[in-house]
């Protein structure tokens, strides 16, 4: 009579050799990994800010080129209204 161990799937020489170790490692591994990028996905992260010394400097030309894109902002008039009459 054969006993069948429930839960079994590969022999213990299958489960000895070298090359599943290799396998496990690599599923173990790719596990953590995306563990890893599914909490990222979770976290809240803060917007990036672009620094003031980065912008340009404010024309009347880079205006101009803006308003292509949609109407300006209140205080994108406002700063257009500062500027002198080129």
């Amino acid at each position: 009579m054969n006993h069948v161990v429930a839960g079994i799937l590969l022999p213990d020489t299958v489960l000895r050799e070298y090359w599943f170790f290799y396998l496990a490692a690599f599923v173990a591994f790719n596990t953590i990994i995306f563990v890893g990028l599914s909490v990222a996905k979770l976290v809240i992260w803060p917007k990036p800010s672009i620094p003031a010394d980065v912008l340009p400097e404010p024309s009347r030309r880079v205006y101009a080129k803006r308003k292509r894109y949609g109407p300006l902002t209140q205080q994108e008039e406002e700063q257009l209204n500062k500027l002198p009459q080129e």
